[in-house]
């Protein structure tokens, strides 16, 4: 069970595929409500995993 304020359909992050000299990812995007499409090159997470 997750805590009230969760929502997959408002909160949704995606990395960028790509990772630096010590092995962590370069990038990360938090998306707006209103952002359908991914940006290009990157993946997303389920937000469960951060809770």
């Amino acid at each position: 069970e997750f805590p009230s304020y969760y929502s997959p359909y408002y909160i949704r992050i995606s990395i960028l595929n790509k990772k630096d000299k010590d092995n962590n990812y370069e990038e990360a995007h938090i998306y707006l409500p209103n952002e359908t499409y991914l940006l290009p090159n990157h993946f997303t997470l389920p937000f469960k995993i951060y809770l």
